[in-house]
Formats: C-alpha cells, structure tokens, sequence
C-alpha cells in the first residue's frame, strides 16, 4: 500500500519544538503510511539544521515559500496543497507532539465513506469565544477537496470583505490589508487556510466583529458541503500557566487525557517571539514557563544522540542563555 497521507508542518525560528513534532512522529509507528512535509516560514535562520542537519531530517522533505517576505502559517499550508498528491492532507504544527503508536489509523478509523472531508478536534473550551471550527493542528483535510477549494479561493478576485450583521460592513483589502491579502490574492497566494471572503456566509454563529482564525473559513465552508468529523478531546488547565497569564497548557486529542493520541502543546513559535523581534514586558513574564516547558518535553522526546549533536552545532542554546537573550529584547 502507498503512502496514505502526509504531514504538513509549518516551522519558524523553533529548532526543538520541530525535533520534538517529527521525533514524536518517527517513533510512533502506524499501519498507515505517510510522508513528513516541512515549510521552513524562517528563511536564512539556522533553525532548520536543527532537521536537515541531523538524522531526523532523513526521509523529510523540506521547502521554503516562493516569496521569503510573504511567509506565514496559513501561507504554508495553502501552499503545500498544490504539493500534497496522498489521499489525506495531515495538517500539523511545529508543537504537536505524537504520544501513541496508531495515532493515525486511529484518525482514519473515522472516515466511513469519500464525503468525510475533515476530521479534527473541534475547538471548545467551555465558553464561546467566537471560534467554532476544527483546529487545524492535527486534523486530516482530504486532498481532493482542499484543491478544489483552493481553485475555488484562487478563482476569486474580489478584494472586499463584506462582514457583520447582514454583511453590511466592510473591508477594502487592497487598502487596509495592503501588504498581506490585498496583495496575496491578486499574486495567486491564497488558499483556503487564508481565505476569509465570505466569511459571514458560511460562518453559521451571529457576530458583529470580523476575527476568522486559521482554519475557520474552511472549516465552516466545508460543512456547508461535506461532513466533518469532530475528535474527542479537550484542553488542559495548569495554574503555572495560569500564574503567567497562560490559559492552558495543551490540548490533547484522544479518547481521555490519559489515552491521547497527540498533544497540540500551542504557542511553540509564538514563544520565540524574542528571536524575531522586540517584546514587552508582558509578553517576556511568560518566557520562562515556555522555556522550562520545551526544555523538559525535547529531553524526553528528541533521542540524546540527536540532542548532544544540536547542542554541539551551537543551533539550541541553554535555558540560561535563551532567557537572559529575551530579555534583552524588551523593549518599553
């Protein structure tokens, strides 16, 4: 049987957080096969040695963005849909952590005909935040429809958004997105992880505001058509998190957090903010926790072969290190 899937990872700036997401899925084994995708989003930074240049990057492929200043987690995922051929898109993120073995066939085992599209954790955490769509960090996307979608996405040149009650307001991209959309779609860069036209049509909750997450057009828009099967799972509270103004502390996707089949641990490349750029005093209050976190999940993931190899090319540096270099990065 070929390959079944393949897993899209989008990485930036975060060398253990990949090692952790391919090391957890290089250990755990399933009878359904896949191949490893990254989009490296961080484009002449060393991180991604931390992959090509050990033995965890054998047999990954790695690719980088047509245009290095139009880069972004959702770019990367649109853009590997015209590279993905397998029957099954696997929609990753650098901070997802595989803890079982059969992972996968477990995610399979919930396709009951070709009209199952999606199948993910629905987010939920006990409030309505407005988001209501499948987390597209862990989730399988079928091929053949997020292609059609695309086409559908690209074949659209429309640069307004019309959003709110009744879609009576709106947005003119070509001016206030100027930079991103507006000059995204008219280039062909778009997909329907970026999409966000239409938004008010196929969202299906009344809102005034216009805030669509990551895989929330496409998760609503494929509903409209097809099914979309929601995975058991939840998220986790840690009042260390809390105490530094951290909601959670993962979400796991499994039938208890006892059996989860993968953690999505959040904010693996939000945490190394400091390397891309200045960041205030609040943002640094949350630096150790993650520090300590990532720390404490790459020594019992990454093979210690691996690690001492990483730490020998000087691409991880020490918790001491990393800290004392975030803080110079507040800025007031």
């Amino acid at each position: 049987m070929g390959k079944i899937g393949t897993v899209v990872i989008p990485h930036a700036f975060s060398p253990r957080w990949i090692q952790i997401c391919v090391a957890s899925l290089k250990t755990h084994k399933n009878e359904a096969d896949f191949d490893i995708l990254v989009v490296n989003n961080s484009v002449g930074h060393p991180s991604i040695k931390a992959l090509t240049e050990t033995r965890l990057g054998e047999g990954v492929k790695v690719i980088e963005p047509r245009d290095p200043n139009i880069a972004g987690h959702q770019v990367a995922l649109d853009m590997a849909i015209d590279l993905v051929e397998t029957p099954w898109f696997i929609a990753f993120e650098s901070d997802v952590q595989v803890m079982r073995d059969h992972w996968f066939d477990w995610m399979l085992s919930f396709e009951k005909d070709p009209y199952v599209a999606i199948i993910g954790w629905y987010w939920s955490i006990g409030i309505d935040d407005w988001r209501h769509y499948i987390s597209p960090a862990g989730a399988l996307y079928r091929t053949s429809i997020l292609k059609n979608l695309k086409a559908e996405c690209l074949s659209n040149k429309d640069l307004a958004v019309c959003y709110g009650r009744n879609m009576s307001r709106r947005i003119d991209l070509a001016v206030e997105y100027k930079d991103t959309a507006g000059k995204m779609i008219p280039m062909g860069e778009w997909g329907p992880f970026l999409e966000c036209r239409g938004f008010g049509n196929v969202y299906p909750f009344e809102r005034d505001h216009w805030v669509p997450e990551p895989g929330n057009w496409i998760s609503n828009r494929v509903e409209m058509q097809w099914e979309v099967i929601r995975l058991p799972g939840a998220m986790v509270e840690d009042a260390e998190a809390n105490s530094v103004g951290l909601p959670h502390r993962y979400t796991y996707v499994g039938p208890s957090e006892s059996e989860a089949y993968f953690y999505h641990h959040w904010a693996g490349t939000v945490s190394k903010n400091f390397v891309k750029h200045g960041i205030t005093e609040n943002e640094f209050m949350k630096v150790p926790w993650w520090l300590k976190r990532e720390y404490r999940i790459w020594n019992e993931t990454v093979p210690e072969d691996v690690r001492k190899l990483t730490m020998e090319k000087g691409l991880v540096f020490t918790f001491e290190e990393e800290l004392a270099y975030a803080k110079t990065r507040v800025v007031s």
